[in-house]
Order: structure tokens, then sequence, then C-alpha cells
């Protein structure tokens, strides 16, 4: 359970390798993404100043390459409320009508499978 905080804004940001895409949700209550998801407005916005490289900074320190991020404005303080390693991505992507997050997911697969392939080159014996 968490703390009932009032809030100017919420954010769900995608940390995806080197990327950062940032969502803004609106909800006209706090229980109407489980209620009502389809009246929730979602939109893609640029992440506030700062903000990304403590994001960055979080995921090098919890060794994570692909991440989002729930974040709540609370008294003109960005407040972490918590990070989802499995992303669900897709929903928020859906509602803003963008693909950026699913874009940067299969460009960070291309890169790390390109950096494996390359490590193993010698070991494959005639795969």
């Amino acid at each position: 359970m968490q703390q009932y905080l009032e809030s100017d804004g919420e954010l769900r940001v995608f940390v995806v390798g080197e990327r950062v895409i940032a969502f803004r949700v609106h909800e006209l209550d706090p229980g109407q993404l489980r209620v009502d998801p389809d009246a929730v407005v979602v939109e893609r916005v640029e992440l506030p100043d700062g903000l990304g490289d403590k994001l960055f900074g979080l995921c090098s320190q919890w060794g994570l390459d692909v991440a989002g991020f729930d974040l709540m404005r609370v008294a003109d303080e960005w407040v972490f409320r918590e990070v989802d390693v499995n992303c669900d991505w897709q929903w928020f992507e859906q509602r803003a009508e963008s693909s950026e997050v699913s874009d940067a997911v299969h460009d960070w697969i291309r890169y790390r499978f390109g950096e494996l392939v390359a490590s193993a080159a010698g070991d494959w014996n005639g795969w």
C-alpha cells in the first residue's frame, strides 16, 4: 500500500538503453486507471530538466537496461513511486498514438544481439 499524496501530475518514463521517453498521464481521480482506463488520457512529453540523469543513475545503480518509472509531481518536486522492469509500454503507446518505446526496445535488442554475436564469433563452431 502506498501513502496517498495529492499530485500535480504523473509521468511514466521509460528508460531503454541510453534513451528516455516520457508520457504524462491525466486522470480525473486516483482510481480512474483501474476503474475506467479508457478515460485516462496519455500524451508524449519531454522530460523535465535533470530528471533523465537521475533515472539513468538509478538504472545504472540497479543494473537495469530497460525500465518504466512512475513519478508524480508533489509540491514542485518529482516523487518516485515505483520502477517496473516489465515496462508494459504498449498501453502507453496506444493511448498516446506513439511507437517510440517499441522502436527504442527494437533498436536496443538489435544492438545487444550484435554485441553478443561479435563476442562469441570464435565460439560458434560453424553455426
